[in-house]
Formats: C-alpha cells, structure tokens, sequence
C-alpha cells in the first residue's frame, strides 16, 4: 500500500489514488505558499502535474505525454533519483555563490593594484621631471 512505501521511504505525507486534478492542485497548493515543487510521473495522468511543477522529472519507461510534459527524463526510471537531482542543485547553488564571492573579491583586488599603478605613472617625485614608470625610464 502507499502508506506502506511512504513509511518506507521515510515521506511523511503522501497522496494515494489521486485524480490528475488531485495532483494538479497538490502542486498549485504548495506553490502558493511560496515552495518549489518537484514531480515524478510516468503517465499521461500525470502530464499536468508534471508542466505545473517547478521541476517535473518523467520516467523513460513512461508514456511520451510524460516525457514531453517534464523538465528532464530519468533515463533509469527510478524515482529515487529526485533525492540526488536535489542533492547536485543544492551543490550547484552553493558552487555558483562561491564562485560569485570570489569573483568580486578578486575583481576588488584588481582595481587596489590597477588604480594605484595607473596613478603611480603619473607621480612625479619633486626635482624629477619624469615619473618613475615614464617610457624612457623602464
């Protein structure tokens, strides 16, 4: 039974025997209140669903409605794979912010070593009447 595999699984909530309209305002439900939602499905009863969701995976195994309603197919058709699709975005998030992070602090060291030396070509010691990076000095 579902409430079996969802004891399993470790899910806590669970709809069993639902209607494609059933799943479809499941889905819009969390949505309003602000959540990302994920879907597996490999029917054309889950077709709606699937384009409703923020991220719809079909399984390979399911009907072509599925396939082409979702957002990736799983090419293994094991459901238990969402858990690792969302495991990688997680890593992906965290990999692009710390790549955002160094960009700036590297893009903020650029300009203390530029603006200086721009400046420095400029700087004319008293009793010089050339800068020390002036062409004819390097």
């Amino acid at each position: 039974t579902a409430a079996a595999i969802a004891a399993e699984a470790g899910v806590d909530d669970f709809l069993a025997q639902a209607t494609p309209e059933d799943k479809l305002k499941l889905i819009r439900d969390e949505q309003a209140k602000g959540k990302l939602v994920a879907m597996c499905g490999d029917g054309t009863n889950d077709a709606p669903a699937l384009s409703q969701a923020d991220v719809g995976v079909a399984m390979n195994t399911g009907t072509v409605a599925a396939r082409e309603a979702g957002n990736m197919v799983d090419l293994d058709s094991d459901p238990t794979k969402l858990i690792e699709i969302v495991e990688i975005g997680k890593a992906l998030l965290m990999t692009r912010g710390s790549l955002t992070t160094f960009s700036i602090a590297n893009d903020v060291a650029k300009y203390f070593a530029i603006i200086p030396a721009i400046f420095a070509v400029f700087y004319i010691a008293p009793g010089q009447t050339s800068g020390p990076l002036q062409a004819l000095n390097v």
